[in-house]
């Protein structure tokens, strides 16, 4: 198993996007080597709002397997996919804030199903005054 610390020395230089010396770098520790290593691309957003494209495309050549959206930069998930497709990147998830998954629960059930993803994650529940025990009963039904 690795460990938090042993996992973030290892991929750390390669998290805001820079280049990584080698698919060398993505080791864990005792030459164990993770089978993927995903981006949270929100660390490179303001890659992504210049060129999706060409930012995916170059997260896959630094040696990054998957990523996570936050934004789809105006793209459609056809077209999330087809870049996907073409860089060799899966994306197991999104981040989508609570409010827009309330006002359009299946757009975006059908947008993770074209882009193939598995997860809708929503990291907090805004407003705080949401965030009671019967809130969070209901939100996992």
């Amino acid at each position: 198993m690795v460990d938090r610390r042993d996992f973030v020395t290892t991929v750390g230089a390669g998290i805001a996007g820079a280049g990584l010396a080698s698919a060398g770098c993505a080791r864990a520790p005792q030459g164990r080597r993770l089978a993927d290593v995903g981006l949270q691309l929100y660390t490179v957003r303001w890659a992504m709002a210049e060129n999706v494209e060409r930012t995916l495309a170059r997260v896959a050549e630094v040696g990054y397997t998957q990523v996570e959206f936050e934004n789809f930069f105006g793209r459609t998930p056809a077209q999330i996919r087809a870049t996907l497709d073409d860089t060799g990147l899966t994306a197991p998830a999104t981040h989508v804030p609570l409010a827009r998954l309330e006002d359009d629960w299946d757009a975006h059930v059908d947008a993770a199903a074209t882009i193939g993803m598995q997860y809708l994650v929503y990291a907090w529940i805004e407003p705080e005054e949401r965030r009671t025990i019967g809130d969070y009963y209901g939100f996992a039904e």
